[in-house]
């Protein structure tokens, strides 16, 4: 668990597009399969590794290919009906946790809404923009 972690920190900030479709395919799994026994780190490491990645509205930090990788996971893990009631029940309906469930939607409808708009967009190729809608 602790090794888990670690790494997962130290591979957050990475820019290497293999690296992140690692990270987030484990973070996925950890999603689905361990929610239960790390539930805390999963209100650590969802900020950091999803949300940061989708609230970056002005496309300015975050590159696309980075978005993609995310909204994949995101695909993952809410294909699971259970694994999202689990998101929502354990941090947006506790009130001492951040609200991920909730924020991850707001994310979303900005990033589908706002995404004509980014300045990132015109540097993207029409199957790139239809690919993150």
């Amino acid at each position: 668990k602790e090794h888990l972690c670690l790494a997962l920190l130290k591979n957050c900030s990475t820019d290497s597009k293999e690296v992140v479709k690692v990270l987030n395919y484990i973070f996925a799994t950890i999603c689905l399969k361990f929610r239960a026994k790390l539930k805390n780190e999963i209100g650590v490491f969802y900020p950091i590794i999803v949300l940061k990645q989708l609230e970056d509205f002005s496309g300015t930090r975050v590159p696309y290919w980075h978005r993609l990788v995310v909204v994949h996971c995101l695909q993952k893990v809410c294909a699971d009906a259970q694994t999202l009631v689990d998101l929502f029940v354990n941090y947006d309906c506790d009130l001492e946790s951040v609200n991920l469930f909730d924020r991850t939607v707001l994310a979303l409808i900005q990033l589908v809404q706002g995404l004509s708009y980014s300045p990132e967009v015109a540097e993207m190729v029409p199957a790139q923009a239809k690919l993150i809608r």
